[in-house]
């Protein structure tokens, strides 16, 4: 069984995730990595995720479930943005609240990661409203609104914060944030 280590947890921290659903099992094989991120909030165990069809709040429990289901488990790391101050992290879960949650999620992503992937001279034509979100966006603006951009970057996907985890930009704090029992 796995289970969040809720003490260990920080608001603001991200958690980068791969479902096993049609759609995740796509996007993890154009991205060849995670297909999902969202922000944590700690202080009140849950996690701000911009998934369709509108962006709320998923709380550690149905994480949990998810993570240990007997079929088709999803698989959870957490990074975290180093020495990101305790009032940067919980802005930044403010501030999703504020500007993302009950927003519509950005479908337009879908064809934004193929384009990207195969014709990457057209994903700068790709359409992008700024009243919806997708989940890399949404965790990245909420840090950019605390000066903690460590993406670097327009149309960040998972592989982005995976490959910044990879660069040393984040840290993984998977193996203190979440455990297993037999």
């Amino acid at each position: 069984m796995f289970y969040f280590i809720t003490k260990n947890l920080r608001d603001g921290d991200i958690l980068h995730g791969a479902g096993q659903s049609f759609v995740d099992r796509a996007i993890k094989s154009i991205l060849n990595d995670g297909s999902h991120d969202a922000l944590v909030d700690a202080t009140n165990q849950r996690v701000g995720d911009a998934t369709w069809p509108r962006c709320k709040w998923t709380s550690f429990a149905d994480y949990e479930d998810q993570m240990n289901a007997l079929k088709n488990p999803y698989t959870v790391e957490i990074y975290r943005i180093p020495d990101l101050p305790p009032a940067d992290g919980w802005g930044m879960v403010c501030w999703w609240k504020k500007h993302v949650c009950g927003q519509p999620y950005d479908i337009s992503i879908y064809a934004k990661i193929l384009a990207k992937r195969y014709a990457p001279w057209l994903s700068s034509l790709a359409f992008n409203p700024e009243w919806a979100h997708w989940c890399t966006e949404s965790v990245r603006d909420a840090a950019c609104a605390y000066g903690h951009d460590v993406w670097l970057k327009d149309w960040p996907t998972p592989r982005t914060t995976w490959n910044r985890m990879k660069a040393g930009k984040l840290l993984d704090v998977t193996a203190s944030c979440i455990g297993s029992t037999p």
